[in-house]
C-alpha cells in the first residue's frame, strides 16, 4: 500500500466518524477559503479595498511562483527578497521599503521549522509593515499560539487527508461569500478509491519551471462540512504529529551515513518537520539519486516552481535555483506506515549506495 498514498496522508474511516463525535466551539477570526493560492490574494485584495492605496508586498525569492496566480490579478508591487539561513534579509527589505503605498510582509515559516519571530515582529513594528506569517508548511496547526502576523495562514490538506483548504486567521473583517453546507462526495470517494488501489505518483526532474501563471481570486470560503470535518481532524492531530518525530528519527538513522549529501536545516526538539531536505554536493548527483529514490515509490519532491518574477534579478534567481537544483525533500507526515516507510528507505539507501561505489 506505500505507493498508493505517498506522498499525501492517508484517510482513514475513523477520521469521518470522527466529525460526528465532536462538538465545535465558534473560533472568532477564522476564514476558510476554497484555495490555499487564494489567500494572499484575498487579502491584499482586502486591504487594497478598504484603504484605496497602493499596496507593495515583500516575498522571499524562494517561494512557490504557482501560489501567486491569483496575486498577479492585482495591481501589486513585487518585491522579492533573499533569505539568510531562511530568515527575511531585514536590510534588503529596508532598503525597499515604499513609503507611497502599505508595504506587506510575508513571512515563511519553511518546512514546519518556527523562524525568529521576534526580530521579525521587531522589524515590523519599527518600519511599519503589515505582516502575512505564512504557516502553510506547519502541521501543528494551533489557532490559539500567539501568531504575530496580521494575518496567519495555514494549508491542512499539505498534512492530514481533508480537502484542499486554506485557513486566514486575523482580526480583521475580511469579505467572503457566504459559505454553505456542501457535502463533497467526489472527494471522499476518490480517498477510498486511494486506499483500495495502488498507483504510484509520477515523478519527473526538472520539470518545474518558472510560474507566470496568472488566476482568477475565489472569494468563496469553504463549506461547512469541509470547515468541521478539517476540525475533526486538527482536534485529534497529536498522535499523528508523535509519528513524525518516529518517522524522522527513522529517515535520520537510514540516510545520514550516505556521503555527498547534507540537511538543508536544522530542526529543533518543538518542531515537526513536514518537508526534509538533504542539499547534494552537486545537481547531477542530486537528479541521480532522485530517479533511484522513486523508482519504486515517490519518495522525494522538488521544490515548486519559482516565481518567473525574480528571473532578471540574477543573484537572487541564482541562489534560489541552486536549492532547487540540489536539494531533495522527504515528506512526513504522521499517517505513513512505519514498516514500509523503513523498508523503502533501506530499499532506496542500498540502490543509492550500489549504484555510487568507486
Amino acid at each position: 500500500m506505500f505507493n498508493s498514498y505517498w506522498p499525501l496522508p492517508l484517510f482513514r474511516l475513523g477520521d469521518f466518524f470522527n466529525l460526528f463525535n465532536r462538538s465545535f466551539r465558534a473560533i472568532n477570526g477564522i476564514y476558510w477559503v476554497k484555495s490555499t493560492s487564494n489567500s494572499i490574494a484575498i487579502i491584499c485584495h482586502n486591504i487594497i479595498s478598504n484603504s484605496g492605496r497602493d499596496v507593495t508586498l515583500f516575498l522571499p525569492g524562494y517561494f512557490c511562483g504557482y501560489s501567486l496566480r491569483q496575486v498577479r490579478s492585482l495591481q501589486i508591487k513585487f518585491v522579492f527578497y533573499p533569505i539568510i539561513n531562511f530568515n527575511p534579509d531585514y536590510n534588503f527589505i529596508r532598503e525597499h521599503h515604499n513609503k507611497d503605498s502599505i508595504n506587506i510582509l510575508v513571512f515563511v515559516h519553511y518546512f514546519g521549522k518556527l523562524y525568529d519571530q521576534q526580530v521579525c515582529l521587531d522589524f515590523i513594528k519599527s518600519n511599519k509593515f503589515l505582516l502575512i506569517e505564512d504557516c502553510a508548511h506547519i502541521s501543528n496547526i494551533d489557532f490559539f499560539t500567539s501568531w504575530i502576523g496580521d494575518y496567519v495562514l495555514f494549508s491542512p490538506h499539505k498534512h492530514y487527508p481533508v480537502p484542499e483548504v486554506g485557513i486566514i486567521l486575523t482580526k480583521n473583517h475580511l469579505n467572503l461569500k457566504s459559505d454553505v453546507f456542501i457535502f463533497d462526495w467526489f472527494w471522499l470517494l476518490k480517498q477510498f478509491f486511494r486506499i483500495l488501489v495502488k498507483f504510484k505518483r509520477n515523478s519527473n526532474w526538472g520539470v518545474l519551471k518558472l510560474s507566470d501563471e496568472v488566476g482568477k481570486i475565489n472569494f468563496k470560503q469553504a463549506s461547512n462540512w469541509v470547515k468541521f470535518f478539517s476540525l475533526s481532524i486538527l482536534e485529534n492531530s497529536q498522535i499523528d504529529l508523535n509519528s513524525k518525530k518516529y518517522h524522522l528519527s527513522i529517515l535520520k538513522e537510514i540516510m545520514f551515513p550516505i556521503k555527498n549529501w547534507e540537511p538543508l536545516i536544522e530542526f529543533s526538539e518543538n518542531d515537526y518537520p513536514f518537508l526534509y531536505g538533504f542539499v547534494c554536493d552537486n545537481s547531477l548527483i542530486a537528479e541521480k539519486r532522485f530517479e533511484i529514490l522513486n523508482n519504486r515509490c515517490s519518495l522525494v519532491l522538488q521544490w515548486s516552481g519559482l516565481p518567473i518574477e525574480i528571473k532578471d534579478s540574477n543573484n537572487l534567481f541564482q541562489e534560489c535555483q541552486n536549492i532547487v537544483d540540489n536539494t531533495l525533500f522527504f515528506v512526513l507526515h504522521g499517517r505513513l506506515n512505519n514498516m514500509n516507510w523503513e523498508r523503502e528507505l533501506l530499499l532506496a539507501r542500498n540502490l543509492i549506495l550500489e549504484s555510487e561505489k568507486d
